[in-house]
């Protein structure tokens, strides 16, 4: 009989442990959140265009890759280009066969579309001339700021004087173009050049800048006696422009119509206890005309 029991002795022991076992592992994960899974990070859309600098014409087969991650794409036919990326910050650089990389920094978000444009700057050939020169006032004061443009088949730029009126255009290769000056309240300059196969400069020494004389009719009203008169009604008309404006002269008796256009204008002073006065003048592009009405008193 006992041995009976003693028999199954080591069964008992085996369901013992497996009960204790259960227990631990309850007790050890009792009150415990389970593990969250990773998920995969969110992402975003790059979209754009890649155009060259010059033309703005879009650049087609031109690649757009990111740095970190490798990502890249090509861009279709009208410079356009879409890239799918994981969201976070990225550099962008955007190549092409005959053109200067460019990169810029760009912050994607997840499910967002983030558009950026691309300017690329075509390379120039080395050994092309060196287009330099100044930009002065016809008083020799150098012009800062004026608008230097370069326009050919085989080249084209644009560039800036600086405080001493110096501008330059480097590497330009062989080949005819138009140089043009533009500079606020200036008349626009233009010249030909040509640049020959192994020329290494073209020296424009100084390109003097003119200004804009505006046409205007300016002018006193006086008494018989050469005396100002004040508050003097002054009309102008013109007769192809139409244009019409009223003043009233100063203390001094001056008057001023500035900003006219080339065209016949007539001018009429006119003053409470005074005889109206009536003149025509007839202004060229740019002429200024000065007058001196005199006013009779009434009777």
């Amino acid at each position: 009989m006992f041995s009976k029991y003693f028999n199954r002795a080591p069964l008992v022991a085996f369901f013992l442990f497996i009960m204790v076992c259960l227990v631990v592992n309850h007790r050890a994960t009792y009150g415990q959140e389970p593990t969250p899974e990773p998920t995969p990070s969110a992402t975003g859309v790059i979209t754009g265009n890649v155009v060259d600098a010059v033309s703005l014409a879009g650049i087609a087969d031109a690649t757009v890759s990111t740095d970190p991650g490798g990502y890249l794409t090509v861009t279709g036919a009208d410079g356009s280009f879409v890239l799918e990326v994981p969201a976070g910050s990225y550099t962008l650089i955007a190549s092409a066969a005959g053109y200067t990389p460019s990169p810029q920094p760009v912050t994607v978000e997840g499910g967002t579309a983030t558009q950026v444009v691309f300017l690329l700057q075509p390379e120039t050939a080395p050994g092309g001339a060196s287009v330099f020169g100044f930009v002065t006032d016809p008083d020799e004061n150098e012009l800062e700021g004026v608008v230097a443009t370069i326009n050919g088949v085989n080249y084209s730029g644009e560039t800036f004087t600086d405080e001493d009126g110096f501008f330059q255009f480097e590497n330009v290769p062989a080949g005819d173009y138009t140089v043009t000056f533009v500079y606020e309240g200036y008349q626009t300059q233009t010249q030909d050049i040509s640049i020959a196969e192994g020329q290494t400069e073209v020296d424009f020494d100084v390109i003097i800048m003119e200004p804009i004389v505006i046409a205007a009719i300016f002018g006193n009203v006086i008494d018989i006696n050469g005396d100002p008169l004040e508050s003097v009604k002054v009309k102008i008309r013109g007769i192809k422009t139409k244009f019409s404006e009223i003043i009233f002269t100063d203390a001094d008796g001056f008057f001023e119509f500035a900003d006219l256009e080339e065209d016949t204008y007539v001018i009429i002073a006119n003053k409470r206890g005074y005889k109206r006065n009536k003149q025509k003048v007839t202004l060229g592009e740019g002429q200024q005309e000065e007058l001196e009405i005199v006013l009779k008193k009434a009777k």
